[in-house]
């Protein structure tokens, strides 16, 4: 029934892994069979009247068919200020390009007045660049990106469930109203049912209105807009699953895909992964299929026995 494998985190991905140095392979277990019908049941979203804040009331079912709702709610002053703090810009960039050109102008008029030497002007041009790359650094870091080696930039998608997690924390609620004491497992699959159905699958554009999304959208944005992809819904699951403590979780990067794992032991016939010492049951976030945790889509399947590697980014 399950299908056994290891295999490499891949050297490719290794030097990017966050706080998980020297882990050179996780053992992975897939599911052979899926116990449910992967065609969701029909959903529905309506935004509701409120002063000041955007609204929105899902309508879905949990994995035994039970009809179910839940109300996102965010303050408009406080969602413009996450949507404006969202992404980088061109022009943001060439502003600070334009600061250390500046600066190195105004160094090397500075040591011809001073008649430096070449030793000394060297030395103050090495330290104006390193403020350059901190101010670099600093300005994706509140962007919500990670600057790679080479200068190459990735979504900070731990980054961003982790700081979206209290903004979720009114649907987190809604959703343990409905659980009614039948404890975390079910509110765990009543919020993937939720962002597998209720929203709907769409890419993110990579550029929107002159701003660097890397395709992806902040949880408010996606519950608020009621779309988006693999990796957005990602970030809104773990957003939303954060404000039930007691397990961690890790984001399971694949070529052109995201997974979600939290910890915990795996039923018979389940997906995890096998990780420094912990299992973490898999999630298939992005829908549209209907699979509840530990159920992964054929597709998701074929990516991982394909070899080609996948990336853990630890969240909690």
């Amino acid at each position: 029934m399950w299908s056994r494998i290891l295999l490499p985190v891949g050297a490719f991905a290794l030097a990017f892994l966050s706080g998980c140095r020297g882990a050179d392979h996780a053992e992975l277990v897939l599911d052979r069979g899926v116990p449910y019908a992967p065609v969701a049941p029909a959903t529905s979203r309506r935004k509701l009247p409120r002063d000041g804040a955007y609204a929105v009331e899902f309508k879905f079912r949990s994995f035994d068919n039970e009809a179910l709702s839940a109300v996102f709610e965010i303050n408009k002053s406080t969602y413009d200020a996450e949507d404006e703090g969202w992404g980088y810009r061109d022009s943001d960039i060439a502003g600070l390009r334009s600061w250390r050109d500046a600066a190195r102008q105004e160094a090397y008029e500075a040591a011809s007045m001073r008649h430096d030497t070449q030793e000394k002007l060297d030395s103050d041009l090495t330290m104006l660049q390193e403020v350059y790359r901190r101010k670099f650094k600093e300005y994706f870091t509140a962007r919500g990106f990670i600057v790679e080696p080479g200068g190459v930039t990735k979504v900070n998608l731990a980054g961003l469930a982790r700081r979206s997690a209290p903004k979720l924390s009114g649907l987190a609620r809604e959703l343990e109203k409905s659980a009614k004491g039948r404890g975390r497992e079910w509110l765990i699959a009543a919020a993937t049912s939720l962002v597998q159905t209720a929203v709907d699958y769409k890419e993110v554009p990579p550029l929107v209105d002159s701003v660097h999304t890397g395709g992806v959208w902040t949880p408010a944005k996606t519950l608020v807009g009621g779309w988006g992809d693999c990796d957005t819904k990602v970030a809104l699951l773990a957003a939303i699953m954060a404000n039930w403590p007691g397990f961690k979780m890790i984001i399971i990067e694949l070529p052109d895909h995201f997974l979600l794992g939290y910890e915990r032991p795996p039923a018979n016939g389940e997906s995890y992964i096998a990780y420094n010492g912990d299992k973490y049951v898999l999630i298939e976030a992005a829908g549209p299929a209907w699979l509840p945790p530990g159920y992964l889509g054929d597709d998701t399947k074929l990516l991982f026995e394909s070899g080609r590697g996948y990336v853990i980014d630890p969240l909690f």
